[in-house]
């Protein structure tokens, strides 16, 4: 995948060594996920077409959740603490934003992170936190 969405791999090069939850996506002008654009990017492969979409239609994460950070299992922290931790480490990548866990795929997508939305984090600061890939409580 990484050949076919060269923005993103610009956008990681300056994290630490990481693991995310999130979304990978190309929005239109409106700010709403395009799957078919997003289909259309990852089946490119030569340069020309690779590099011209990545200005035309660029990608972007969505990151929900910190999994492991410097090679430190993240998942047994609680949820608003690996959050916290994740927006900071994040904050400078491009298009690699900090998106709360409900608002991936919907037409709100763009606006992430704002003084509203710190109430839905302490919200979820009572979820069960993460084992192996599952949720537990």
């Amino acid at each position: 995948m990484a050949q076919s969405f060269p923005e993103i791999v610009a956008s990681m090069e300056d994290l630490p060594n990481i693991s995310l939850d999130g979304e990978l996506v190309v929005l239109n002008d409106l700010g709403v996920p395009q799957f078919e654009r997003l289909r259309w990017r990852s089946l490119m492969r030569q340069h020309k077409e690779v590099h011209h979409a990545s200005i035309k239609d660029p990608a972007a994460i969505f990151a929900f959740d910190l999994l492991s950070l410097n090679g430190k299992d993240m998942r047994r922290n609680p949820l608003l603490e690996r959050k916290e931790v994740l927006r900071e480490e994040i904050a400078d990548a491009p298009r690699i934003k900090y998106a709360t866990s409900g608002n991936a795929g919907k037409r709100s997508t763009p606006r992430l992170i704002s003084s509203k939305s710190r109430a839905s984090l302490q919200n979820e600061q009572t979820r069960p936190t993460t084992r192996a890939g599952r949720r537990i409580g």
